[in-house]
């Protein structure tokens, strides 16, 4: 696994405390915090990723007074949450700390926020409201779910849906768990009719859990299957804190992965549920890092790899990511990246579009201040490894690419651009590209900017340097130099080396739709230029009766073109031709039709090739 940063880009100018982070698009998202520098109060802002780089639009303030802080076991983070009904509204819930919840819609112009009204989720003086969860099934129906304590009856988790209308909310029918000790509720969508809640139960010296349940939604009526242990603590000691789910896949099986702590455990439970039914499968358990307690998000790759940011305290409390991948019913993870070489406790994070996420956090290198980054997450690659595009390759170990972006592997690498090559090699660099550097080894180039190569090098392209050994060249413009024998495939004659001057190679395929071009460059500027050409078979040469023997100026430069169009239907495809300026010059060179396999055919013997 390697990732990708972005640089960090400063959302807040003061001591910014849990933010959460949400995807409007591809490109854009919408980060919320608690501003301890202004009152605690809940502040918002959109961000628009371009590249690696990330603006931002204004702040909204969204809290008329302060947000809810509560100890780590209440974590703070909980006290607000944003839902993304499309990218132009998204739906805000928050707790005061007069223990209330509310909720507001606000829309997107751009970057810019407009809130809407002020809702309440519920109301009561006997009511404690703690944390609060939120998420959409669809652009105008949002699950709304808070954590709160009744002095008399125990604690609930109270959950509504809230119909949207524009800015307008309106509430359905509650749902409720009735359970003592309930904390960190967590929202997420299975699709427009199911919803997963995850929470903590923090009972007092005795077994903790994080549980579970299944909702499906008909309308503004949400049904709750039973709740389901997906882990227990083996210690009554142990106090469960975060939770962050998320999704795989939605299909007729649905697949969640859930990171949660653990006292300074960080772990990752896998589970299913099947189609409509409300009944969680628990698949796998596994331990990620015994030396965390703080934990950032999860972003899916794909139904079988997901990633999970979090605070490694072992390690600085550096921030960092682990990839997980799912193979039948087990986890396994991979060693961690660092993604903040700093303090990280306060940091949420979420898909943008693979391979980009955006994180942000409390920048504790810097003065507290709200930052966000972009992470490119890695396409890993291995040996005998193949990726395709119009045409295949094929091979027993190396890489193979076809496509505009390239990754890595540690054996030898072939690269194409947009459609595939005839070469092979047991090892060495090829590059079919448009741009190419230096390689140790013989280096096989096919491009338009070509570099030095300290072996052999074989450059087929439009403008060819000097090499140290061996230099083989079929381009528009002759090689200049080269210490030993220098072949030159080209229609401009090389200046030195062993090549006859004047003359150049270029095999070329005349085809029913394409016919090659002569060149010829003269010294002194012409006015008429033409062209003469012999068909050259075993020492025999023979004048051929051209249908037009005028050539072409191209552009305003002293080089003249003449099309093969012009050729009789029948010779052998080793030419010769000489052009001939009404300046008094005179230009020479050689060409060779050749099969699509770079081999001519003698005309009387197709059985004899001639390379």
């Amino acid at each position: 696994m390697a990732i990708t940063l972005g640089s960090e880009f400063v959302f807040a100018s003061g001591s910014t405390e849990v933010p959460v982070v949400r995807a409007l698009s591809d490109d854009k998202f919408v980060v919320a915090w608690r501003d301890a520098a202004d009152s605690d109060k809940g502040k918002i802002c959109v961000g628009t990723r371009s590249g690696t780089d990330i603006t931002y639009g204004p702040t909204l303030t969204f809290t008329p007074g302060v947000l809810n802080a509560g100890a780590h076991y209440d974590y703070a983070r909980q006290t607000h949450d944003v839902a993304v009904l499309d990218e132009d509204s998204i739906f805000v819930a928050y707790v005061l700390t007069d223990f209330y919840s509310y909720g507001l819609v606000c829309t997107v112009s751009g970057d810019v926020l407009t809130s809407g009204a002020t809702y309440h989720h519920s109301a009561g003086l006997a009511n404690k409201t703690k944390s609060v969860a939120c998420a959409a099934f669809t652009n105008d129906k949002v699950m709304w779910t808070l954590d709160y304590e009744n002095t008399w009856n125990g604690q609930y988790l109270r959950s509504k849906i809230a119909s949207i209308t524009g800015t307008t909310i309106s509430l359905g029918v509650e749902s409720a768990i009735n359970e003592s000790y309930v904390d960190h509720p967590r929202v997420t969508i299975i699709d427009e009719d199911r919803a997963l809640m995850t929470w903590s139960r923090q009972r007092l010296w005795a077994t903790k859990y994080l549980r579970g349940a299944i909702y499906t939604r008909s309308g503004t009526v949400l049904t709750r299957g039973a709740s389901k242990n997906i882990y227990t603590a083996p210690a009554a000691a142990w106090e469960p804190r975060e939770n962050e789910p998320v999704l795989l896949s939605s299909g007729t099986v649905a697949k969640l992965a859930i990171a949660h702590n653990w006292a300074d455990d960080l772990r990752a439970t896998y589970i299913s549920t099947s189609g409509a039914s409300r009944v969680i499968a628990v698949e796998d358990n596994a331990l990620l890092t015994t030396n965390s307690i703080y934990l950032g998000a999860s972003v899916a790759k794909d139904e079988d790899e997901f990633d999970i940011l979090y605070v490694d305290r072992s390690d600085s409390s550096y921030g960092k990511i682990a990839r997980g991948k799912i193979t039948g019913d087990t986890q396994a993870y991979s060693d961690a990246e660092i993604w903040h070489e700093a303090s990280s406790a306060d940091h949420h994070a979420t898909l943008l579009t693979y391979p980009f996420a955006v994180v942000a956090y409390r920048d504790t290198a810097n003065s507290n201040y709200g930052t966000a980054r972009i992470i490119q997450l890695p396409v890993d690659a291995q040996i005998g490894l193949y990726i395709q595009g119009p045409i295949p390759f094929s091979g027993t170990s190396p890489l193979y690419i076809a496509n505009i972006g390239e990754i890595s592997a540690s054996g030898d690498l072939f690269i194409e651009g947009l459609s595939s090559t005839p070469w092979s090699a047991s090892g060495d660099l090829f590059v079919n590209g448009l741009k190419t550097t230096q390689a140790s080894s013989d280096m096989f180039v096919g491009g338009y900017d070509n570099h030095l190569g300290s072996g052999d090098l074989f450059i087929k392209g439009l403008t060819d340097i000097g090499a140290s050994g061996d230099l083989y060249t079929n381009g528009a413009t002759g090689a200049t130099t080269g210490s030993c024998d220098l072949f030159t495939r080209g229609t401009v004659a090389a200046s030195g080396g062993a090549a006859a001057s004047g003359q150049a190679f270029d095999w070329l395929e005349k085809t029913p739709d394409y016919d090659p071009q002569f060149v010829g460059s003269f010294d002194t500027a012409a006015t008429l230029v033409t062209v003469q050409v012999w068909d050259i078979t075993n020492g025999v040469n023979t004048a051929l009766a051209l249908a037009s023997s005028g050539c072409y100026q191209i552009g305003d430069t002293n080089y003249w073109g003449w099309s093969t169009e012009h050729l009789p239907t029948h010779y052998s495809g080793h030419l010769y031709y000489q052009m001939n300026s009404d300046a008094g010059e005179i230009f020479w060179g050689q060409a060779m039709f050749v099969t699509e396999d770079q081999r001519w055919k003698h005309p009387d013997d197709r059985s004899t090739y001639i390379r």
